[in-house]
């Protein structure tokens, strides 16, 4: 007998209730972020001249901003899959208040940044004269990542070995605002995020079901290396890599990570 089909909760956009498969990530060209940004860029300028409450509303629902919430959404379904949390009671900046200690917990890097970038979102649809370039630069950075993420799950990416530690590289560079580093720099911001006090040498996050470990060791050199492995199975990851992995490959990997 054929498995049943997956189903997920319906989204809620603007008040309006759509089926979650409305939303995918692929029906939308990454080329078309530019007009995206200079769209949600005039969404703000008008809504900062502007003294009519309700044609303000009426902007920012027709806006791509309510689209990019419904990608976003789509991704925190498959996530959630309706537990724990309603991502649809998330509609104003203090309902994630309520939330974040929870979505912190599940130590999931995904998880965290979808969740971030909803709140982002709703932030800006909840006060639109504040949207800026600061804002615009931060949501376009944002929705490439998810680009990235998405482009994942199509592929089956998430399940290489070498796709788990390009996304563990890719969400460290992320976390530190998707500035350009040279190879040194992107190296020590590793080694520094993996010896913070929170992490200790070992960063555990999910992905795909699975719980993944990136450490520091040191090998019989005493040379600094990164080791990832899935703890779920108990799966061995792929070979440490060291400084010169990134000297070889982190200029691919930037612009491959900026591109996204």
């Amino acid at each position: 007998m054929p498995s049943k089909k997956k189903t997920y909760p319906d989204i809620s956009i603007n008040g309006q209730n759509r089926k979650h498969e409305t939303y995918k990530i692929h029906e939308l060209e990454e080329d078309e972020i530019p007009r995206l940004m200079e769209e949600v860029r005039q969404a703000g300028i008008y809504s900062r001249q502007s003294d009519n409450a309700d044609n303000i509303k009426t902007v920012i629902s027709n806006n791509p901003l309510s689209h990019i919430e419904g990608l976003v959404k789509h991704q925190l379904n498959r996530l959630l899959d309706g537990k724990f949390i309603s991502i649809n009671d998330l509609k104003n900046p203090s309902d994630f208040i309520h939330e974040e200690h929870f979505i912190r917990q599940t130590y999931c890097i995904k998880t965290n940044f979808l969740f971030n970038f909803l709140k982002d979102i709703v932030s800006m649809k909840t006060c639109p004269e504040s949207i800026d370039e600061r804002e615009l630069s931060k949501l376009e950075a944002s929705l490439r990542g998810l680009f990235f993420l998405a482009e994942s799950q199509l592929t089956g990416g998430s399940k290489n070995k070498q796709s788990i530690f390009n996304n563990f590289i890719y969400f460290v560079w992320k976390g530190n605002g998707s500035k350009h580093m040279t190879i040194d720099g992107m190296w020590n911001l590793v080694i520094v995020f993996l010896l913070n006090k929170d992490n200790a040498g070992e960063f555990s996050f999910s992905w795909d079901g699975n719980t993944y470990a990136a450490r520091l060791i040191v090998n019989k050199n005493g040379v600094n290396q990164i080791k990832i492995e899935c703890e779920t199975r108990g799966i061995a990851g792929a070979r440490p890599k060291g400084k010169p992995w990134f000297s070889k490959n982190w200029p691919h990997l930037q612009r491959t990570f900026e591109k996204n």
